[in-house]
């Protein structure tokens, strides 16, 4: 079994202690840990205010913390970066990774351009919360992504394969109870939520993108 999270938020991290913990678990989990990276949400400018980081700068800190990581999980001597954010001199990461040279990366793509540069790296992708018309067309898209950058058909069966859609479930023992206790719990952590960024915009006048967020659908899977 293997076992994973949804999604470390790198731009709010410093990329040799997030490698450092992640080498860890790899090791505990021996091999069975994916680690789910992204820059954070797309719209909550709290977040970023609560760590003192310019939310302009979350992909731009993403981009250079994932290098890192990578540095840092495949250098067997130590390794030196300097960059936009992080001039580093580390030596060799302990604990090693126990998978070699280092543990499943899915990065999460919250929008359809993210998902299609995705595509043209050759890399899998985790899919934010979407209706099921929206998770094929997206799927579909980065398929065909996939294909006009000129990866073979094992690599797009690969990256499809190695590909999640983040889903909400609630277990019950009837649709209907699991209706009645997911359905008012996600309307209250998506109100909570807009509360904070409608504060946000009256103090301070700043909101990251329109809000886009979808009323709250049970698409029910019987098994």
């Amino acid at each position: 079994m293997k076992v994973g999270f949804a999604v470390a938020q790198v731009s709010l991290h410093h990329p040799v202690r997030l490698a450092e913990q992640i080498a860890l678990l790899d090791n505990i989990g021996e091999g069975r840990l994916i680690v789910g990276l992204g820059r954070g949400t797309a719209y909550n400018v709290y977040e970023y205010q609560g760590y003192g980081i310019d939310w302009r700068e979350a992909h731009d800190r993403y981009a250079e913390a994932e290098a890192i990581m990578l540095k840092a999980w495949t250098s067997k001597s130590g390794f030196t970066h300097a960059g936009q954010f992080w001039d580093i001199k580390a030596p060799r990461l302990r604990p090693e990774c126990f998978t070699q040279p280092h543990p499943a990366v899915l990065r999460a793509a919250s929008s359809e351009e993210g998902a299609m540069h995705l595509a043209e790296r050759g890399l899998p992708f985790m899919m934010n919360v979407q209706s099921l018309e929206a998770t094929r067309q997206r799927l579909a898209a980065y398929r065909a992504r996939l294909a006009a950058a000129g990866h073979d058909e094992a690599t797009i069966a690969r990256c499809l394969d190695e590909s999640w859609v983040w889903r909400n479930v609630v277990v019950a023992e009837t649709d209907a109870e699991a209706a009645r206790i997911g359905i008012p719990a996600f309307e209250a952590m998506q109100e909570q939520r807009r509360v904070m960024r409608e504060r946000v915009y009256a103090e301070q006048g700043i909101r990251m993108v329109q809000e886009t967020v979808p009323p709250a659908r049970v698409q029910v899977d019987p098994r």
